[in-house]
């Protein structure tokens, strides 16, 4: 696939190192970068949908076509390809179609007994939207049927196993050079993080992408692990999709039928 002048949206749940990978193309300089717009219209726009900042008043100027009218103006800007990094679950709009129609969708997952783990560290009342698996397997099979061809899907744990070999493989896959010096990076606050302080510290004082260290079990709540059973449907049919994409040729070398990657009806439920 040839890169366009759709912006690139890198759709993620939270905790599964996607403002680390958003960091990569900060780092890269050839792209504008654009951190979790709709978050805006989400949580504090007149279209909100969610409670969680009901007692802060509707802000102006976030509804979600606004919002997307400034990816549109920031896109054409100095001739830089844009790129997105946004939670799926921000984008609940009558909408969504038509600007899914309008970018090219990839997705990045996490295993969630990692990122559902660290979520409860960060925001212990979280609940199923805000885990984010859901939404974001929504959008990829709405983004499937808008451009079957177009869309990609790739895993956190195989990003931070091998970095230079996944980011060389996504580069590819939407048309531009993969610029090496963009995996690593000096620590430094990134102003476009500041509104949620705390949640982005590792992307902002690491130096760059890191295998995490073997940790201790954390002790969770029961609510917790009931969603992480109930994510874990929604990670293994888009953790196949992932394999299909990044091991393809191999695939086809040995004629494998590796079956459908689906969530059965009765998981869904």
């Amino acid at each position: 696939m040839k890169i366009t002048s759709n912006p690139i949206f890198l759709w993620a749940h939270p905790r599964s190192i996607s403002t680390a990978f958003e960091r990569i193309f900060i780092e890269r300089g050839d792209f504008n970068v654009i951190h979790e717009p709709f978050s805006q219209a989400f949580f504090f726009g007149g279209e909100r949908g969610h409670a969680r900042f009901a007692d802060q008043p509707v802000q102006a100027g976030y509804t979600f076509k606004e919002i997307w009218d400034d990816i549109e103006r920031v896109g054409r800007a100095n001739g830089k390809p844009c790129f997105v990094k946004e939670l799926a679950f921000h984008m609940r709009t009558p909408l969504r179609s038509k600007f899914l129609s309008q970018i090219i969708s990839t997705f990045l997952i996490r295993h969630p007994e990692k990122s559902l783990a660290s979520m409860y560290k960060k925001l212990p009342d979280f609940d199923w939207i805000e885990a984010g698996y859901e939404s974001l397997y929504e959008i990829y099979e709405e983004s499937s049927r808008l451009q079957p061809e177009a869309v990609i899907v790739f895993d956190a744990d195989d990003l931070l196993r091998n970095p230079v070999t996944m980011l060389k493989e996504y580069c590819s896959s939407i048309g531009v050079a993969f610029l090496p010096h963009s995996l690593s990076w000096e620590p430094k606050v990134i102003p476009a993080w500041k509104s949620w302080e705390g949640w982005h510290d590792e992307a902002q004082y690491s130096n760059g992408l890191m295998l995490e260290a073997q940790k201790n079990a954390s002790v969770l709540p029961d609510r917790v692990h009931r969603m992480i059973e109930r994510a874990m449907p929604i990670y293994q049919a888009m953790k196949c999709i992932a394999d299909r994409t990044w091991h393809e040729a191999e695939r086809h070398r040995r004629k494998e039928d590796q079956g459908d990657c689906q969530i059965s009806d009765e998981i869904q439920q």
